[in-house]
C-alpha cells in the first residue's frame, strides 16, 4: 500500500501542479477580462454621464441666456423711458426759454413801436400848437 501510495503520490502531485497552474492561469484570464469590462463600463458610463451634464449644462446655458436676454429688454425699456423722459424735460425748458426770448423781444418792438407813435404824436402836436401860438402871436 505504501508502495501504492508512494507510486501514485508522484503522478498526484503533478495533477495537483497542473490542476494549481490551471487555476492560476484561469484566475488571471478572469482578472483580465474584469479588467477589460470594467474599462468599457468606465467608458460607457463615462460617455453617458457627460451627455447628461453637456445636456443639462445646455438646458441651463439656454434658460440663462433667455434669462438674460429678458433682462436687457426691460433694462433697455426703462432706460429708454428715462431717456426721453429727461429729453423731453430738456427739450421744454428750451423750448419755454426760447418762446420767453422771442415772445419778449416781439413785445419789446412793438411797446416801442408805440411808444414812439405816441410820442411823435405828442411831439408833433405840441410843435404844432406852438407854431400855431407863434404864429398868432405875430400876426
Amino acid at each position: 500500500m505504501q508502495l501504492l501510495l508512494s507510486r501514485l503520490k508522484q503522478p498526484l502531485q503533478l495533477i495537483s501542479r497542473q490542476i494549481l497552474q490551471s487555476m492560476q492561469l484561469l484566475l488571471s484570464r478572469l482578472r483580465q477580462l474584469l479588467q477589460l469590462i470594467s474599462r468599457q463600463l468606465l467608458q460607457l458610463i463615462s460617455r453617458q454621464l457627460l451627455q447628461l451634464i453637456s445636456r443639462q449644462l445646455l438646458q441651463l446655458m439656454q434658460l440663462l441666456l433667455s434669462r438674460l436676454r429678458q433682462l436687457l429688454q426691460l433694462i433697455s425699456r426703462q432706460l429708454l423711458q428715462l431717456i426721453s423722459r429727461q429729453l423731453l424735460q430738456l427739450m421744454s425748458r428750451q423750448l419755454f426759454q426760447l418762446m420767453s426770448r422771442q415772445l419778449l423781444q416781439l413785445i419789446s418792438r412793438q411797446l416801442l413801436q408805440l411808444i414812439s407813435r405816441q410820442l411823435l404824436q405828442l411831439i408833433s402836436r405840441q410843435l404844432f400848437q406852438l407854431m400855431s401860438r407863434q404864429l398868432l402871436q405875430s400876426m
